[in-house]
């Protein structure tokens, strides 16, 4: 098709092709720019429901105008093929650059915020991407990200061959089913037949980061059954396992993004971009000496640093004053120093023990400790290590702190109950990976009383996992669910068995 022209756009060389068509590259004759042509020529449109579907879909997609979204120009739909008109976007496909090796994490940090941006923008617009993965994101010389195809994900009859794992915007299943996407990059509730829905686009973006920072896919095989297979039955992959120079707060936010539990993923592309705020603010985001060319490093946003022989006189008395009052109110303090609140802690909360030694532990044990994990799963700067992963990984380990480490586990929450008729009696503890107990508190009181002795023990156990609360952080921690007692109790039982 090299010089033929659809409508007003001249077609000057082919890009690439993929499972919907092929891409070129055209000029628009009427305003001399540079643009992308998706020749939709899958048979599959010739149905009209099906090409009714994708151009409705497309022309949602192309009132979204983002810095990060390559934009929709124009929908060509006279000819025997509807043709999609895109901004070309000068750049490198995530997956080439994944493929040369694992970025820094500081540049994966980068990459992440600006596709939590794009996906926060295209979900406010009602636009869902469905098909998110480092093939369809372009990184432009200038560092900036470029996701392509929104909203142009088409559904498509599922063939059991290996082929199609690699084809992009489409997926192979053994079931026939009818889904959208590409089965490497697929949130697990996809592969399982339910619908896209924001989620699955975080999903992408914790699966594309995780590609990043390792130079390889979370899950991987040789069919597309085996690939499904792993999605839907291993445990998440941490980035650190294949890369241990993965910070343990990055590592953790991938980790949720990626989590098959729908209710543990980030419910919303804002607040997977809060934690990588956080993240960025660390210095567990070390700074990057970027060698591959990518304008990615994060000292940009924080500002110029003034050098501090050019500080002001009035700079200096402040410090001074201020070093003056701390050495003085020091010496008050000495033998009970505060430490600074932590900007992030990824915490594991394992399954509480039954203090009698009885191998199935009570009920109410359940109950508790998932009422500690259900609580502190809530807040902005604390990530809980999921539930299939906890007894994966550290649960039935011989060395339950060493195996805490290697996860990146910041704090280990455990407990112990016992329950003697209508008495309940809970030892809480939080303790760091190497061992160092922060803090461990005992809980007595009825049956009656279980839920106020829960909140109790939320409130202790962030205490000392020592991390700065927002407002609605201490709003939520207010909030004791009321229950009746023999209902909790039938819940508690349900949880254990």
């Amino acid at each position: 098709m090299e010089h033929a022209a659809i409508g007003p756009y001249r077609v000057l060389d082919r890009l690439g092709a993929g499972g919907m068509g092929e891409v070129f590259l055209a000029v628009d004759t009427r305003l001399d720019r540079k643009v992308a042509l998706k020749y939709l020529s899958d048979p599959a449109l010739d149905a009209p429901r099906e090409r009714d579907r994708l151009l409705r879909e497309a022309r949602a997609a192309a009132q979204i105008t983002h810095p990060n979204i390559a934009a929709i120009y124009d929908i060509l739909d006279a000819g025997p093929h509807p043709c999609i008109v895109m901004e070309y976007a000068v750049g490198e496909p995530l997956s080439q650059v994944a493929a040369r090796g694992p970025l820094l994490p500081a540049q994966v940090v980068a990459i992440g915020l600006q596709l939590a941006d794009a996906l926060a923008h295209a979900h406010a617009a009602g636009v869902i991407h469905r098909d998110l993965k480092p093939a369809n994101i372009v990184l432009t010389p200038s560092g900036t990200v470029k996701v392509l195809d929104f909203g142009l994900a088409r559904v498509f009859d599922v063939e059991p061959d290996a082929s199609a794992a690699e084809a992009p915007t489409r997926e192979a299943l053994p079931t026939q089913s009818r889904l959208a996407g590409t089965p490497a990059y697929m949130a697990p509730e996809q592969l399982a037949g339910q619908p896209a829905s924001t989620l699955s686009d975080i999903y992408g973006v914790g699966a594309t980061m995780y590609e990043l920072l390792t130079g390889r896919r979370p899950f991987n095989g040789p069919t597309v059954p085996d690939i499904v297979y792993q999605v839907l039955s291993q445990p998440t992959p941490l980035a650190s396992a294949a890369n241990p120079s993965v910070p343990p707060a990055l590592d953790a936010v991938v980790a949720r993004a990626m989590s098959r539990d729908l209710g543990a993923r980030y419910q919303s592309a804002a607040h997977l971009a809060e934690a990588l705020h956080v993240v960025a603010g660390s210095a567990t985001a070390s700074r990057p000496a970027d060698s591959t060319g990518h304008a990615l490093g994060l000292a940009a946003a924080a500002g110029p640093t003034t050098p501090w022989y050019s500080r002001s006189w009035a700079t200096w008395a402040a410090l001074v004053v201020a070093l003056a009052i701390g050495v003085v109110a020091g010496f008050g303090i000495w033998s009970r120093r505060s430490i600074p609140p932590a900007a992030y802690q990824f915490v594991a909360v394992l399954p509480f023990t039954d203090a009698s030694g009885n191998a199935t532990p009570d009920p109410a044990a359940v109950g508790f400790s998932e009422s500690v994990l259900t609580a502190l799963e809530g807040l902005s700067s604390v990530t809980v290590l999921s539930k299939a992963d906890a007894a994966t990984h550290i649960s039935g380990s011989t060395d339950v702190r060493k195996s805490a480490r290697e996860l990146g586990v910041t704090m280990i929450v455990t407990g112990q109950a016992q329950v003697i008729g209508d008495r309940l009696r809970f030892l809480i503890g939080v303790e760091q990976p190497d061992g160092r107990l922060v803090s461990a508190r005992t809980y007595v009181g009825t049956s009656a009383e279980l839920s106020t002795l829960q909140a109790r023990a939320v409130q202790q156990v962030v205490a000392a996992l020592n991390v700065s609360l927002t407002p609605a952080d201490r709003e939520r921690l207010t909030r004791v669910p009321a229950c009746r007692v023999d209902a909790y109790a039938d819940y508690s039982t349900g949880r254990a068995l």
